[in-house]
Formats: structure tokens, C-alpha cells, sequence
């Protein structure tokens, strides 16, 4: 290899290294057909073939060295579809291997708020033993969602204390970081956040 060729290759290799690209990933993608239902949709059939949602509406998994990285909906014409909650796409985020933030984005890959929570990201904080102990919900413009009082709907700030492997105390605050609400409940594992959206696994 000549030696301005060296140079141009070490120069891309160190620009992919400094901006966290990764050219050697793993990537497998995923199909789900669907079935509209109302303002919903049903799945119809799992891990189908590209060629089988032709026609269909379809969800597209994208997974990057085994981990979910995104979902993405279609309509029958195979283009990115918002549906009732406004987002085509939903992404994942992940620091030191864990799940760091969930955002969503409307077709035009621009963020979008849920219009029934205002929700756009939820990020999640670790303790020392990778347990998620506390998560912050954002609106479009990056803030803490607006909480109000009366109604039943998302909370900015939840808290978790782990009484066991399966089970904690939840905490749920408003904007002021006044508690609302504190129960018992099932602990918020990785895995579990990522099946609330992920039908496949």
C-alpha cells in the first residue's frame, strides 16, 4: 500500500475511533408483521422474511453486537409509518453496556413526544451492582416532562429501592422533586425495559 494511502486509511481509523463508529459491528435485523386494530397494532407473525411484509405493516428490529439498537414501523408501502403515538422509530442508547437512554422519533427522524404522556426519552441511572435505580423522563426539548397533579399520567422522576431481586419500592416525584406516589413493585431490570418495546424476544 503506497504510503499517502497509509496515511489516509490511519486517518480514517482514528476518526471512526475518536467519533465511537464501529465498522466491524454484528448487525442482524428482524422482521414482525403486523395487524392494524383500532389506533393499535397486533402482531401477526414473528421474524418473517424481507420479502413477507410486502403489503404488510412491519416492524424492523435492528440489533448491533446483540444488543437492540432500534425499532422501526412500516406501512404496506414500506415506508417509516407513525402511527398513534406519533413515533416511527424508536432508539436505543447504551453506556458501559447498559442501557442508557430510550428515545423516540417521528418518520422524519426528528423527536417526537408520546401525545398521551409527553414523553420523547426516559434515561436510566445505575448503582454499583448494574440495577436500575432511578430514571428521568424528558420531553422534545430535553427537560423533564411537566407533571400534573390530579392527573394520571407519566411522572418526571421515579426512584428504586431493591428489597430483593424481584421486588422494590418505587418512588414517584414531580418537577419540585415532591414525592407522589411510593409502592411495591416489580424491580426494573435491563431486560424488562427493553421487552416493554421489544415483541420479539
Amino acid at each position: 500500500m503506497p504510503v499517502k494511502d497509509k496515511i489516509i486509511f490511519v486517518l480514517i481509523l482514528m476518526m471512526s475511533v475518536l467519533s465511537g463508529k464501529i465498522y466491524c459491528q454484528n448487525i442482524v435485523v428482524k422482521y414482525n408483521l403486523l395487524e392494524p386494530d383500532s389506533s393499535e397494532f397486533t402482531l401477526l407473525k414473528k421474524n418473517v422474511s424481507p420479502a413477507e411484509t410486502k403489503n404488510h405493516f412491519f416492524e424492523k428490529y435492528v440489533y448491533v453486537n446483540s444488543r437492540l439498537d432500534s425499532i422501526l414501523l412500516y406501512d404496506t408501502t414500506g415506508r417509516l409509518y407513525d402511527y398513534s403515538y406519533q413515533n416511527a422509530i424508536v432508539v436505543y442508547e447504551y453506556l458501559n453496556n447498559r442501557l442508557k437512554f430510550m428515545k423516540l422519533f417521528n418518520k422524519n427522524k426528528k423527536r417526537v413526544e408520546d401525545p398521551y404522556l409527553g414523553l420523547w426519552s426516559t434515561e436510566y441511572f445505575y448503582d454499583g451492582q448494574g440495577r436500575i435505580i432511578k430514571e428521568i423522563n424528558r420531553n422534545k426539548n430535553n427537560v423533564p416532562v411537566k407533571y400534573l397533579h390530579g392527573f394520571d399520567m407519566i411522572t418526571p422522576y421515579s426512584a428504586f429501592r431493591y428489597l430483593s431481586h424481584d421486588s422494590c419500592i418505587e418512588k414517584d416525584f414531580d418537577n419540585d422533586y415532591q414525592l407522589i406516589y411510593e409502592d411495591t413493585c416489580a424491580c426494573p431490570h435491563f431486560e424488562t425495559k427493553l421487552s416493554e418495546y421489544d415483541s420479539i424476544n
